[in-house]
């Protein structure tokens, strides 16, 4: 499995134009004759290489992809062989906020996910052409001694994040295809717990996500599943608590953010009890 280096795969997705005003992208990509060793039986893969990896250019015009212009193992090359000073273009260029990869499926990238405090998988978005996407779909399916994934890490030239699947059964997916002018088709896949989308009422639990900080619908949510009716002017007095006994927790993620609800029973009742006893909850706002 073979994850393409920092030093390459931050100027994927770069476009830049030449004096002849034609415009060019770059791709960060693996070498075609990466691991190829020729032998008196012709030409095999030999893992013991090391991977080779490689910056493509390819021409587009206003209708898109035209070809591939030229294959180059350093930004240098390019700017050599195009006659382009690159660093503007890499200085505004939004690809600097780089994908992670993803360790155990060569061709997975991740622009986000969320996990609880104990490392489980609650919210990931992940991109790839559609045999590496089945092929992680397929594999989340199985056991650890067929080759399952129960666990995979996620890094960047930052970043590096251990995710636990855990419960797959508790996990919805999603995804969609994308055309690209480019790279052809991807597919964009969602993987989320299902409790984002239905809260569990019968067990008060419910999870929210966000871009970033607290949904502007978490008291909402709360009193959607709460087994105690709340009124609204309560609001102020209760989300302290429930954070305080952890029934409300932030979870944080690379570019995702999430709060976890997950409501005792008994615990609550006795809270809006005693804050009703001393006060502090009222019947009128």
């Amino acid at each position: 499995m073979n994850t393409i280096p920092q030093e390459f795969a931050q100027y994927h997705g770069l476009q830049f134009t030449d004096y002849t005003k034609t415009t060019f992208l770059i791709a960060a990509v693996e070498s075609d004759s990466s691991q190829l060793s020729l032998t008196g039986r012709g030409t095999t893969l030999d893992p013991s290489i090391p991977p080779s990896f490689e910056l493509q250019v390819f021409e587009i015009d206003t209708r898109g992809y035209k070809g591939l212009s030229g294959q180059f193992k350093s930004l240098q090359q390019i700017e050599g062989y195009y006659g382009v000073n690159l660093k503007p273009a890499i200085a505004s260029a939004h690809f600097n906020q780089s994908f992670m990869n993803m360790n155990e499926v060569f061709g997975i990238f991740v622009d986000s996910v969320l996990t609880d405090e104990s490392d489980n998988l609650i919210f990931i978005s992940l991109w790839g052409r559609d045999t590496a996407i089945r092929e992680l779909q397929g594999r989340l399916t199985l056991g650890a001694s067929e080759s399952g994934l129960t666990a995979f890490n996620l890094r960047n030239d930052d970043t590096k994040v251990f995710v636990k699947i855990g419960n797959i059964q508790a996990m919805e997916q999603m995804a969609g295809r994308v055309q690209t002018d480019i790279l052809g088709e991807l597919v964009h896949c969602f993987i989320f717990h299902k409790e984002i989308m239905k809260p569990d009422l019968a067990n008060h639990r419910a999870v929210l996500i966000a871009q970033e900080g607290e949904p502007d619908y978490l008291w909402n949510a709360v009193k959607h599943t709460c087994p105690v009716p709340l009124l609204d002017h309560w609001e102020t007095v209760l989300l302290p608590i429930l954070r305080d006994t952890g029934m409300i927790k932030n979870l944080s993620g690379i570019n995702q953010s999430g709060t976890q609800i997950n409501i005792d029973e008994e615990r609550i009742a006795l809270l809006v009890k005693q804050e009703c006893m001393n006060g502090r909850l009222t019947v009128a706002p």
